[in-house]
C-alpha cells in the first residue's frame, strides 16, 4: 500500500556495473551462487557479496550492501510475481 508517512528497512544491493535495488528484509530475489552455479531465491536479508544478481539473463557481481530507512514504502503485484527494478530480477 502507499501511504507517504510510512517507513520501512531495506537493504540496498550496488552492482559491479553501476546498478541497484532496493528491497525490504523479507523481499525474495533471485540470485546465482558461482560455487554450485545455481539460481536460487532469497529474502533480502540473507544475500551477501558472495551471490550474484541476475540482469537481462547475465550474473553481476555485489560490490556493496546497505541497510536503508526508505520514506513512502510501496508494494508492486504483477500477474507473474516477477518485475526487473533497475535492470535487476525481482519478485513481487
Amino acid at each position: 500500500s502507499v501511504d507517504s508517512s510510512d517507513t520501512g528497512l531495506f537493504y540496498t544491493f550496488h552492482t559491479s556495473d553501476g546498478h541497484h535495488v532496493s528491497l525490504t528484509a523479507a523481499h525474495n530475489i533471485p540470485v546465482f551462487l558461482d560455487d554450485t552455479q545455481q539460481r536460487i531465491f532469497l529474502p533480502a536479508s540473507r544475500v551477501t557479496l558472495k551471490h550474484r544478481l541476475i540482469m537481462h539473463n547475465r550474473h553481476v557481481a555485489i560490490v556493496n550492501i546497505t541497510r536503508d530507512i526508505h520514506l513512502g514504502v510501496y508494494s508492486p503485484l504483477t500477474m507473474s510475481s516477477y518485475m526487473l527494478v533497475n535492470n535487476i530480477s525481482t519478485s513481487v
